[in-house]
Formats: structure tokens, sequence, C-alpha cells
């Protein structure tokens, strides 16, 4: 019954949201309608597909320039994204197809962009996980999480090509996949995959962090030490950490050397400006630390909510700001959340990025 109601939240929420403000506010607002495929594919073991959306934000896909003036507007599917994608299922296949169910979960689609003096810059963003249904039982197809960037004089109808291409193909890469037949997943192992998957690492199933310097996110996250190490701290803040040499002698290395350190149960993650103290909140690893930040003219609208990866966009960056970030479980890449004024070093314990 909770998870049933928690479905019918995803759903019928946004919807209602996007109506009022759709409505009430059309000019600010940009229709993303995907098109109809030119192939049908034949003998596809779905003719149906289902969306769970769990995305943070389930209206917008993010926001564009358009027209003579480049105003920019935000994106948004209309018709909704459910109704669309099934249209697209519909004339991907033939006659040939059989009966049968798609399931999509959906936990990122973004589109965002940003302008330099003479180009523009695009990103698309796409994270996802296909299942087959049959009965009450779910079956895993294929998984995706991608970011691609594109740089152009003009990267909207790039940008929206790609927005619509990079599903529909996954869509159809599936139409002949019949699923792990032998490994039956629940509902709830769909909607909590990612906290399932947290479980499993000792990072976030361990109360207590072990002490020492850690050189990558694969000992990080399995909560082995590299080495042993001395540090230094002044008000809570280290000011620098030694290992010893072949020598016997102690040597400062540089925070870009290394991913991680834990200091008397508390971790630190490194970045090319410092060390900075690792919180848990609401099932993620957080942190506040100094970055490379843009260095194009204009920030992109959004960039930060929508929680890009910092590894991923940080080409070109000269500058530098605190930003706050998630570390992503899967890779342990750094995740901008959101940049804080120089000097703010206190969490915003609701923290309503997450």
């Amino acid at each position: 019954m909770r998870i049933k109601f928690f479905l019918s939240f995803i759903f019928i929420f946004p919807a209602i949201s996007y109506s009022q403000q759709y409505h009430q506010y059309p000019e600010q607002f940009r229709n993303f309608i995907f098109k109809s495929p030119t192939h049908k594919h034949a003998k596809s073991h779905y003719d149906k597909i289902k969306v769970i959306d769990l995305r943070k934000d389930s209206i917008r896909m993010g926001t564009g320039q358009f027209g003579l003036l480049n105003k920019r507007l935000t994106i948004t599917p209309n018709p909704c994204l459910s109704d669309q994608l099934s249209r697209i299922i519909m004339e991907s296949i033939d006659s040939t197809s059989t009966s049968g169910q798609m399931i999509l979960c959906l936990r990122k689609l973004i589109l965002a962009e940003r302008t330099a003096a003479y180009t523009e810059e695009g990103f698309c963003s796409f994270t996802a996980t296909l299942y087959s249904k049959l009965d009450s039982n779910y079956y895993f197809l294929q998984s995706i999480d991608t970011l691609i960037r594109i740089q152009e004089l003009d990267v909207t109808k790039r940008m929206i090509f790609l927005g619509d291409s990079i599903v529909t193909n996954f869509l159809a890469r599936n139409l002949l996949n019949k699923g792990k037949i032998n490994e039956p997943l629940t509902l709830s192992e769909i909607i909590f995959a990612d906290s399932i998957a947290k479980q499993k690492l000792n990072l976030y199933r361990n109360t207590k962090f072990a002490n020492g310097l850690y050189y990558t996110y694969k000992s990080f996250s399995n909560q082995i030490p590299d080495r042993e190490c001395v540090l230094n701290k002044k008000n809570d803040k280290i000011n620098w950490v030694k290992i010893t040499d072949s020598k016997g002698e102690l040597q400062k290395i540089q925070p870009k050397s290394v991913y991680a350190v834990v200091s008397d149960g508390i971790p630190y993650i490194a970045t090319e400006f410092g060390f900075y103290e690792l919180k848990r909140m609401k099932g993620e690893l957080t942190f506040l630390g100094k970055m490379y930040a843009p260095s194009l003219v204009g920030s992109i609208p959004g960039m930060y909510m929508f929680g890009f990866v910092g590894g991923a966009i940080s080409s070109g960056f000269t500058s530098s700001s605190y930003f706050r970030c998630i570390v992503n479980y899967k890779n342990g890449e750094f995740v901008k959340l959101k940049e804080v004024p120089f000097g703010e070093e206190e969490f915003d314990e609701s923290m309503d990025a997450i």
C-alpha cells in the first residue's frame, strides 16, 4: 500500500503542478515533442511502456535559448512524457510484434546550455533503466547513464535533437531484448535500486570510517586505506597531510594526488584546493569544498540544481568557487549541487537540493 501511494504521488503530483504552471505562464515554456521514428522493428516483445519518473524535478527537462532574441525558455514535454513514449513504442513496431510491457525507470533527463562570446555549449544528460514486466515481476533489460557535451555557434537545435534521439534509440535497442528472465525483481527493488546498491558498499554500510590515506575511490568505497599518514589540523580543518617516503622522512602530499583521508574517524574529501569534511545526509555523502567553476560567460541556469558531474564539464574552467557536492556512489565523481557564496561554511541541514 505504501509503495502504491508513493507511485501515485510520483505520477499525479507533477502532472497537477505542470498543468498549473504551464497554463498560468505559457510564454515561459517550450514544448518538447519526440519525433516519430523512421524505422519499424519486426517481432518486438513489447507494445506498451510505463514510465516510473524518479527525477527530483519531473516537470522541467531544462532550459534553452529560442528565437532571434535568444529568449531563455523552460523545456518541458507536452503531451506528457508517458503519453509521448507510448506513441513512440507503437510507431516503432509492426504487426509481427507480441504483447508485452516495458518499464522505464527514469532518474535524469536534462537539457542545458550556456553562452560565451563566440560560441555556445550544450549538455544532454540521461540516466535510466529499462525493465520488462511479466505478471508481478520485473526483469532487467538495460541501463544508461550518459552526459553528452556539444559546442557550436547555435547548440539549441542540436541539444534537442540529442535529447530526442538518445531516449528513442535506447528504447528501440531493447525492443527485442527479453531481459534477465532468471533474475526477477520486485517493484520496490526497482524504485530503491540506488539505496540497495549503496548498502553493498562498505563506505555506505559501515557506521565508522577507517583511518588512513586513500588514493582512489575504489579503496575508499571498500574502506581499505592505501597507507598510513600523519596530518595537522587547526579548527577542525586540515592544514597538511604527510606520508613517510622510502628514506623514512615525512613528505607533504598534494591534495590533488589523493582521493580522501580519514583522521579520528572523520573523512575528508580531497580536491585540487584542499581537504573538506565529508558528511552523511539523506543517504548521500556530501561536502562543501572549493572546486573549479565555469569560465564561460554566464552559467547554466539550474545546472547545479540538476546535479551535473563536475569532472564532465570542467574543461576550460579557470576560476574557482565553493560548491555543495555529493559523491556519485557508482564512480566516486563529485556532483555539484549548488554554488555557495565565499565564506559560507555551514551546511543547509534540510539539503533541499538532494
